[in-house]
């Protein structure tokens, strides 16, 4: 499999993961009537205690940001 090829193969990958975190997010938004960057910003201000959903969204909240760019810069390196 060539580079291209194997980028390419990651980013599909990648975009599966990112729709199935997005869909956790949203079960939370729903739940909870707060949007996930509002959430993040009062968990790190210490503002959304520390309950097993508020880890859980954080955790999902970190690695959905975390996948977004890294499928951004596969994305970068693609189109170069």
């Amino acid at each position: 499999m060539t580079l291209r090829k194997a980028m390419e193969h990651q980013v599909e990958q990648d975009e599966i993961q990112l729709a199935a975190l997005r869909a956790d997010l949203l079960c939370f938004e729903q739940r909870y009537g707060l949007s996930s960057e509002e959430f993040c910003a009062r968990y790190q201000a210490g503002q959304a205690g520390d309950d097993a959903d508020a880890l859980e969204w954080n955790v999902i909240y970190t690695m959905h940001a975390r996948l977004t760019e890294a499928v951004k810069t596969l994305h970068d390196q693609l189109r170069a």
